[in-house]
């Protein structure tokens, strides 16, 4: 077992109360040594935490010249990760082995049925109400090195990563629950590896 999974495996489970019973210093120290071992895999970084907004902490640092953060809300662990660049599109990589091709319903005058999902390659998705920034996903997808895409499809699972959102300023990959990272079995290597892969795909459109 890993040294995080170990750690993390106390308040892993989503019916536990042991994290949410710790005091916010205990927390603090917990987040604090884990996001200075995932500095050790960057160029360099550094750890703010603000006392006057207790409740989150932060990563800042560099990978491959890129800037990057992570925020962990120490209520309950939720992280998501940035890394900032100017890409030239908006679009949002969504992973699921089960997702089917969807077309917007134009006769719904309630718009409650108006999401397009477009399916790319092994498990990976685009779905958004905007034609456009489905298209602009499409084109970003097939312009990328199949080794990139390879990487991000293996990425995905393997981090149990749930989106890569892609905008003009940064790229956002996110864990939007404690359990999603906790519970693999090296949530350090999940988190690096969800850095890894938004510097690679941030190279590869910066503009």
């Amino acid at each position: 077992m890993s040294k995080w999974k170990e750690k993390f495996e106390p308040y892993a489970d989503e019916d536990s109360d042991a994290w949410s019973d710790l005091e916010n210093e205990e927390k603090l120290v917990v987040a604090k040594e884990f996001l200075e071992d995932v500095g050790e895999s960057l160029d360099s970084f550094k750890i703010k935490f603000d006392e006057d907004e207790d409740d989150k902490v932060e990563l800042r640092g560099k990978l491959d010249d890129l800037p990057v953060k992570i925020e962990v809300d120490l209520d309950d662990f939720a992280m998501e990760i940035y890394t900032k660049v100017a890409a030239s599109a908006y679009f949002c990589l969504n992973y699921s082995l089960d997702a089917k091709e969807k077309e917007a319903d134009e006769d719904d005058d309630w718009g409650d049925d108006d999401e397009i999902r477009k399916v790319l390659d092994g498990g990976i998705y685009l779905e958004d109400s905007d034609q456009e920034d489905i298209d602009a996903g499409v084109a970003a997808w097939t312009a990328m090195p199949d080794t990139l895409k390879t990487d991000i499809k293996a990425a995905f699972p393997y981090c149990s990563l749930e989106k890569i959102v892609v905008r003009t300023d940064e790229i956002e990959t996110g864990y939007w629950s404690k359990e999603n990272f906790m519970s693999t079995d090296d949530p350090l290597a999940s988190v690096s590896g969800a850095l890894s892969i938004s510097a690679k795909l941030g190279k590869h459109l910066a503009v």
